[in-house]
């Protein structure tokens, strides 16, 4: 799978966690610390997030690890 791709579905994925939580971009990025405009940007499949970001994000929107499976290879 291309990078862009990849970007793309994982920031797509996070999106629909996020709203799911009905939580704003705001609101995610102040729970683990990073820039609104940086998130939304991840979101787009625009940014690539950290290893540390994604581990965070995970834990605030309460994300399975099994749920990576979704994003085709």
């Amino acid at each position: 799978m291309d990078e862009v791709v990849f970007k793309k579905q994982l920031g797509e994925l996070l999106r629909r966690y996020r709203k799911q939580k009905l939580m704003t971009i705001e609101e995610v990025a102040n729970k683990i610390n990073i820039d609104d405009k940086h998130l939304g940007r991840i979101e787009r499949g625009q940014y690539n997030i950290s290893a540390y970001s994604l581990f965070k994000l995970i834990h605030v929107l309460e994300i399975h690890d099994d749920v990576f499976h979704l994003i085709k290879h």
